[in-house]
């Protein structure tokens, strides 16, 4: 993945480029790699979500008649979540008389 992509691996600029590549991911953009590390060799159960924020994480299949989640799916968040909200607005109204 960090190796440079043209033939000539010899060239040094482009092995620099790659390991400067590689500690900057290490580092900025993935730094909980090395903890969740650390916590497996602990045998310690750890749970990593990855986001993938590259353009390959972007494919959209368009014109796809079938989307993921359906509509039936949707309404049910959101009844779910309207009505959630509505009983702790209850409660905090009762609450604060």
């Amino acid at each position: 993945m960090y190796m440079p992509k043209e033939k000539d691996s010899a060239n040094e600029t482009l092995l620099k480029e790659s390991y400067i590549n590689m500690l900057s991911d290490s580092y900025f953009k993935a730094p909980n790699d090395k903890m969740v590390k650390l916590l497996l060799q602990r045998d310690i159960r750890t749970y990593m979500y990855v986001l993938n924020n590259s353009l390959d994480g972007l494919k959209f299949v368009h014109g796809n008649p079938r989307s993921f989640f359906g509509k039936k799916w949707f309404h049910m968040i959101l009844n779910i979540t309207l009505l959630l909200v509505h009983h702790l607005w209850i409660q905090n109204c009762i609450l604060a008389v």
